[in-house]
């Protein structure tokens, strides 16, 4: 009985519940729920080896938030990518410092908060019900919080657009000029953050015409349309002037729409995957494969223009197979399969159960937003909550979303189809997902057989459609995010787990391109070289134009000493990328080690003509003049090195660099700044100049804690200017970090004998020849300090008188 009572109390409560605060309690129950299972993730999602060891686009992001935090805000090349999210990050850095949690915390936020978007977007749509029940889809929508996890721009991207249509929306109930300039300016914020949404804007203005052509005059309509482009332009037009500025380029937002519109339109391209002429393309591979068949070098733009020339002309040189794979695309565009871009979505469901127990995804809501978009437009029949509204109205109303979904779909389609490109559209078909349902379960009830009969008549073939597999779409062959897993571990140190990965990935697919090459990188970081050279052979076999391989082999072999081999594999490695670094670099030291220093000096110049910067041979050809005693040319590099090197550049698009180094750029930028610094000091010493010398010995040790030799330069510097004791602790700090380096013994054992300690200079004179037996100095210095200690002895033996 008591139950029942408080069941009737219960109901009686929420009869009386005012309106709004009923409406507050479902907000913050899609609030709490959607951050909840969003947090839950996160946690889960730690495990994963790429949570803290970015790869792809994610790479990307981090090392270009990094490098603005670092100071370089502006930039001094054109934008690659819109540039908000960079941005965005790049504060989060600055404030926080770099951690890979919060921006993970804070685009779970904005999803969370997007969750309440579709909350009132739906409900200014549709109705309350709707609102309630699409709101908890978003809220445990799988892949939603899957993406909002990722270093990637998606989170901020769908919270822009449901603010968008919420905005329009209420400018079409209070048209006042304002609130069309305001939704221009979140426009113009949506399209920095990726471009596409610019497609948009004339559904936006066919949209406001449609509405108000019976109710507003001409003019005023167009006064709507021109605030709303103005608001947009405001917002991209300093990114605009940037681009010319920094870049000397006239950019609206980006230069990377040719190369993507260029993959997804070509004859090899299978319309979801980011290949060019190979897998593993580098932003470089276009700008040379460009500017080769322009016979000049190419700005960005004209980079952009070149690849939309090429799809275009795909279509028009080979409509039937273009019609195809537009065909294809348009599929993949309404399929259930989540086709993976940065990492494999299927095999990294494995750290988090949560993602795996969320029922909901595409093949739910793709042909119940279908269903959903029909309905809203050609009711068959309608509920008693709807016919209150105005037919027409509640028409124009849902127009605007579906015209955004169309409008968008065509952005994608147009390029190439990934889960992670079509998200934007995923939270309004879950708003037409959530009409569906409360449609048929009003009908239901009803006992409307008509309208149940009009739904299953269109949620069939849609389901059909979705849940299809016409193109074998799989989920099975992990091989590439094992090979991606390997990479991470080997980045990381971890060569035996990463080794491992390598196999799993070789055991599903054998002729998985770049496997068996970082199978033999980790060989070789084990010190197993035969064995790394056997599998750089093995890749070679399977892929002829790996490059990297022939550099592997190169490096093999000048450890060998092998060099006429090496220059072989150094200039294979050339003839197939000419601005691979590490092959220039190979390529001078084996004609440095066979006394071909012209040579040597000749490739390294061609190496600084064709890759920028390149510090590293700099640094080599500074060091060869310093050899050949041509202290003003050696001079003149060391100090260009020290102010190039010091001053933050522009991230490039150059997913393999970053990969292979990873911040590490920043550090092997400051180790080369110390060589310089070092080099320098060498050079003033021989000039005499011993105050520049001790300055610059100093400076590069404060860059390199690390750098033996800086420590027992500046120690025998001091050790030569009188300053013994000053030079004994860094002369013992050179042999602590290289001890076995007999040169360091001996220096160290001539700071002793100036200052009397003749047993310990002795000491250190016969452990510097055990490591070196050529020390002919060190023999003879043993030699003298052995005649004075013993003349020592003798002395104190004599009696006294």
């Amino acid at each position: 009985m008591t139950k029942y009572k408080l069941k009737d109390y219960i109901f009686y409560m929420s009869i009386r519940m005012p309106e709004k605060i009923r409406e507050k309690i479902w907000i913050w129950l899609i609030f709490f729920v959607a951050f909840t299972l969003r947090i839950i993730y996160l946690l889960q999602m730690k495990e994963n080896p790429h949570f803290f060891s970015p790869t792809m686009d994610p790479l990307y992001h981090d090392a270009w938030a990094q490098n603005i935090a670092s100071g370089n805000w502006i930039g001094e090349k054109v934008f690659f990518r819109a540039p908000f999210y960079a941005y965005f990050l790049a504060i989060v850095y600055k404030v926080f410092g770099h951690s890979y949690i919060i921006p993970r915390v804070i685009q779970h936020l904005v999803g969370s908060l997007s969750c309440v978007l579709v909350y009132f977007v739906a409900k200014k749509l549709f109705n309350r019900k709707v609102a309630q029940v699409s709101g908890l889809i978003a809220a445990t929508y799988g892949m939603l919080l899957y993406f909002e996890d990722e270093l990637l721009l998606d989170s901020f991207l769908v919270f822009f657009d449901l603010v968008l249509i919420l905005f329009l929306l209420k400018a079409k109930e209070s048209p006042k000029f304002f609130n069309w300039f305001i939704c221009g300016l979140i426009l113009g914020i949506s399209a920095v953050t990726r471009p596409n949404i610019l497609l948009f804007v004339p559904f936006v203005w066919l949209w406001i015409f449609l509405v108000f052509k019976k109710e507003k005059s001409f003019k005023k309509i167009l006064a709507f349309c021109g605030l709303v482009l103005l608001g947009c332009i405001l917002i991209i037009s300093p990114v605009t002037l940037r681009n010319l500025r920094a870049g000397g380029d006239l950019v609206l937002i980006a230069s990377q729409g040719g190369i993507n519109f260029y993959i997804g339109n070509n004859k090899n391209s299978d319309g979801m995957s980011a290949i060019f002429y190979k897998e593993d393309w580098q932003y470089r591979d276009f700008q040379k494969v460009a500017e080769k068949e322009a016979g000049r070098d190419l700005k960005p733009s004209e980079i952009s223009g070149f690849y939309y020339r090429k799809g275009l002309n795909f279509y028009l040189n080979s409509p039937g197979r273009a019609f195809k794979l537009l065909t294809k695309k348009l599929y993949l565009f309404w399929n259930r399969f989540e086709i993976s871009n940065n990492q494999d979505i299927y095999f990294f469901r494995r750290y988090s159960s949560l993602i795996r127990i969320l029922p909901l995804g595409f093949w739910f809501i793709g042909p119940l937003g279908l269903v959903g978009m029909i309905l809203s437009t050609f009711r068959c029949r309608r509920s008693a909550e709807a016919e209150a509204l105005h037919p027409h109205d509640q028409t124009r109303k849902a127009s605007l979303p579906i015209l955004f979904v169309f409008s968008y779909m065509v952005t994608v389609v147009m390029f190439f189809v990934t889960a992670r490109f079509r998200l934007p559209v995923i939270p309004f078909l879950i708003i037409f997902s959530g009409f569906s349902l409360v449609w048929l379960a009003e009908s239901f009830l009803r006992k409307d057989i008509f309208s149940l009969r009009s739904f299953f008549l269109l949620l069939i073939p849609f389901a059909a459609l979705t849940n299809s597999n016409l193109y074998h779409l799989g989920a099975e062959d992990f091989s590439q995010a094992h090979f991606s897993l390997g990479n991470v571990y080997l980045k990381q140190g971890k060569l035996d787990w990463a080794l491992a990965e390598f196999d799993s990935a070789l055991a599903l697919n054998p002729r998985l391109s770049r496997a068996h090459l970082n199978r033999g990188i980790v060989l070789l970081k084990k010190g197993e070289e035969d064995k790394a050279q056997k599998e750089f052979l093995i890749e070679l076999g399977l892929n002829p134009e790996e490059d990297k391989a022939y550099n592997n082999l190169a490096a093999i072999y000048l450890g060998q000493g092998l060099y006429q081999k090496a220059e072989q594999m150094a200039k294979r490695a050339l003839e197939l990328k000419n601005y691979s670094s590490d092959a220039y670099m190979n390529l001078a030291l084996s004609y440095w080690k066979r006394g071909q220093t012209e040579e040597s000096k000749k490739t390294l110049r061609l190496g600084l003509s064709k890759v920028q910067p390149f510090f590293e041979a700099e640094l080599f050809l500074g060091e060869i003049y310093l050899a050949q005693t041509k202290l003003d040319s050696a001079e003149e590099i060391f100090e260009r090195i020290i102010q190039e090197a010091s001053s933050p550049r522009d991230v490039t698009y150059d997913l393999e660099s970053l990969a292979s180094k990873g911040t590490s750029r920043a550090l092997e930028n400051i180790h080369i700044r110390a060589k310089a610094h070092f080099n320098l000091g060498t050079i003033y010493v021989q000039n005499g100049k011993l105050n520049l010398a001790e300055k610059h010995l100093r400076k590069a040790l404060s860059l390199d804690t690390s750098f033996a030799e800086a420590y027992a330069n500046l120690g025998i510097l001091y050790d030569h200017t009188g300053r013994g004791r000053e030079a004994l602790p860094l002369l013992r700090k050179a042999i602590k970090l290289d001890p076995q380096n007999g040169v360091y013994h001996y220096n160290l054992g001539l700071a002793y004998a100036k200052q009397g300690k003749l047993e310990k200079a002795k000491e250190e004179f016969e452990t510097s020849l055990v490591f070196d037996s050529t020390l002919t100095d060190a023999q003879i210095k043993l030699h003298l300090v052995d005649s004075l200690l013993q003349s020592a002895e003798s002395t104190r033996k004599l009696p006294s008188k």
